[in-house]
Order: structure tokens, then C-alpha cells, then sequence
């Protein structure tokens, strides 16, 4: 009589099985820097006898001798032997290749039986940290361009954002605008969206529309900035667009200048008036504040014939006049006409229109606004 308990089916009765299981262990995640993975075989239930069981690795999306190098064999276990381990190399290259996976499978055990015979293994290059290593990351890096100074009247500003390293797979990224001292709808159209990077594309461009008035608003700006990278990591994130109406000359257009001006009267003065006063005068938008130098200069006239401090106006927004006010020296000697100038330098938040002031003194007996005629 030959007793079985190895689960065959026979008359009599229902099949009795005491031979032990072979398993694996759960899928496990393993970075491409690791340089090796291995599996545990584990052998459960009481063996009097030895027992052994066929091992061999298969593909999934990772590829026998790129990704990983191909093992197979057979474990022998003695009677009373519980576990083995099968360790297998990992390729670690500098291509990005997504989540990539292969597995260790069991087959052909003797005196024993199978139970969790596969076990799945995925092979990360994407930077994230994992038990054994620091982390791999093969990932390409997104990246926006550089900042940008825009003239108002350039109508728009296109943004490059490049994919540099490995572009082998697909890469996607958000991007929005935001403001800054800029506002979107006044200033410049908000814009907000995804780009997508297939394979082998390596930039792509955003382009903001900008909106030319022709209010004097110094400079003013807002921000483009990438979030949520996929495939791909970030490099710089975010840069500045600064939008310009103060006259300079940029790529894109001719200069754009909404900046109020600046404007000296002339004056013909009467030796014996004492004082007299230059009216500086700003036109155009005055919603933000300027200044302008002054400083006198001697033309026929010198400075025994009048005298001036040099200095500075400063306008408030809003305010559009100023005056310089000039001692004028009356002496008994006939000179004829005498000129000196006013002359406006420097200026800020504004252009200069007429930047001279011509500042003429008699004494031949006219009559003049503001005193009586002197007549020497």
C-alpha cells in the first residue's frame, strides 16, 4: 500500500495535499541607481523530503539586457530549509524611460506546490526616494525663458519654454500669468493653460498680449510661471515681464513714450523789477509725480547782472506748473539787452520739450509787466 499526501486525486476519497508552498513577495518599486533587486523565495508547511522549484525573469515594459539583466535557475531546498534568494541586476542609464517593469516567476516545483508564484518589479528613474539608494532621476528639466523688458507698443511678448536632457518621452506642463505691479485687462491679457512636449519637441512658446494706452504708468510688471511638470522636472519656474512707456528703444517695435513734458517760458525783464520768475511747465499725463534740474548760465549777461541757485522741481501728480525765481541786479551803468538762459536738465518721469529759458534784461526806458521802466 503506497500512501500520497501530494495531492493527486484518487478513489476513495478527496485528494490530500501536505506538500509545502513556494512563494514570493509583494511587487516592489526599485530605482534605476540601486544597481540590483532581489527576490526572497520563502518555502511554507513541514517537508520531510527535499523539494526544489524552476525560477525565470520576464519582460514587461523593461527589457531583458537594457533594463535589467535576464536570471533563471532552479532552488534546491533541503528538508527542513525555508528560504532562498535570487538577486538580479538593474541598468542604470541616463535615458528617461518612464516606469518600466519586469517580473521573477516560479514553475516546475518538486515535492512542493506553488502559491504566490509571480512577483512584479518596477524599475524608476523619476527622482522619487526609495529604500537602498538615493534617488535616480533621468527626467528631463522644463525651463522658461529669460525676463523681458516690453515696450507698450509692442503689442505683444512671446515666452519660450525649452525641454532640456533626455526627450525621448512625452512631457507636459501648466503655465499662468500673474500680477505683479502690471494688472491683467488693463495692462496685459491674463493667460493660463498646459503645453505638451511630445517626443523629440524641445520648446514651445506662450505669447501675452499687452495693452498700448496712453496713460504714463512708469514701469510695470507681471509674472509667467510653470507648475505641475510631468515627466520632466523644473528648472526656472518663472520670469518677469516688465512693460515700459518711458521712450526707450527695445526688440519688438518702436519705443513707446507716454511720459508728460517739460517746457521753459523766455522772459524779456526790466533791469529795476528786482525779481523775476521762470515758469516750468509739464504737459501730457500727470498722474504720476517728476523732476526736473535747473541751473542758470551766463550768456551776455554774467553774474553781476542776475543770480540764481541751481536745483530741483519736483512735481506731485497732478501738478503741471512750477516757477524759478531770478534776482535781477539794477545798476545805473546802460548795458543795451543783456541775456542769460534757465536751462532744465535730468529729468524724471518726463521729457524735456523746451529745456532753455532765455532770460532778457533792459534798461532802455520800456515799459515791461511788473515794474516801471528803467532807463539808463
Amino acid at each position: 500500500g503506497t500512501i500520497v499526501d501530494d495531492g493527486r486525486t484518487l478513489p476513495g476519497g478527496p485528494a490530500n495535499d501536505d506538500r509545502p508552498t513556494f512563494n514570493l513577495g509583494s511587487d516592489v518599486i526599485v530605482d534605476e541607481a540601486a544597481g540590483t533587486v532581489t527576490f526572497t523565495i520563502t518555502k511554507v508547511g513541514a517537508s520531510d523530503v527535499a523539494s526544489s522549484v524552476s525560477y525565470g525573469t520576464a519582460d514587461g515594459t523593461a527589457l531583458a539586457g537594457s533594463d535589467y539583466a535576464a536570471a533563471s535557475g532552479v532552488l534546491n531546498f533541503a528538508a527542513g530549509e525555508t528560504s532562498k534568494t535570487v538577486t538580479v541586476a538593474i541598468t542604470n542609464d541616463t535615458v528617461f524611460e518612464g516606469a518600466d517593469t519586469f517580473s521573477l516567476n516560479l514553475s516546475a516545483p518538486v515535492n512542493a506546490k506553488i502559491g504566490d508564484g509571480t512577483q512584479q518589479v518596477t524599475i524608476v528613474d523619476d527622482g522619487r526616494n526609495l529604500p537602498g539608494g538615493p534617488a535616480n532621476d533621468d527626467r528631463p528639466v522644463v525651463s522658461i525663458g529669460n525676463d523681458v523688458i516690453i515696450d507698450e507698443a509692442a503689442g505683444t511678448v512671446t515666452f519660450t519654454v525649452s525641454v532640456t536632457g533626455n526627450t525621448t518621452q512625452a512631457v507636459t506642463v501648466d503655465f499662468a500669468t500673474a500680477n505683479g505691479s502690471a494688472t491683467a485687462g488693463s495692462d496685459y491679457t491674463a493667460q493660463s493653460g498646459s503645453l505638451s512636449f511630445a517626443p523629440g519637441v524641445t520648446s514651445q512658446t506662450i505669447t501675452i498680449a499687452i495693452a498700448n494706452d496712453t496713460t504714463y504708468e512708469v514701469s510695470e510688471d507681471f509674472t509667467v510661471s510653470l507648475s505641475n511638470p510631468s515627466n520632466a522636472t523644473l528648472g526656472t519656474a518663472s520670469v518677469t515681464g516688465t512693460i515700459v512707456d518711458d521712450g526707450r528703444t527695445l526688440p519688438g517695435g518702436p519705443a513707446n513714450d507716454d511720459r508728460p513734458g517739460f517746457a521753459i517760458n523766455d522772459l524779456v525783464i526790466d533791469e529795476a523789477a528786482g525779481t523775476v520768475s521762470f515758469t516750468v511747465t509739464r504737459t501730457g499725463d500727470l498722474t504720476q509725480s517728476a523732476a526736473v534740474d535747473y541751473a542758470g548760465q551766463d550768456n551776455t549777461a554774467s553774474g553781476a547782472d542776475y543770480s540764481v541757485a541751481a536745483g530741483t522741481l519736483n512735481f506731485a501728480a497732478g501738478v503741471a506748473t512750477q516757477t524759478i525765481t531770478v534776482a535781477i541786479n539794477n545798476d545805473g551803468t546802460y548795458e543795451g539787452a543783456e541775456t542769460f538762459n534757465i536751462n532744465l536738465t535730468n529729468p524724471v518721469g518726463a521729457v524735456i520739450i523746451d529745456g532753455q529759458g532765455v532770460g532778457t534784461i533792459v534798461d532802455d526806458g520800456r515799459t515791461l509787466p511788473g515794474g516801471p521802466a528803467n532807463d539808463d
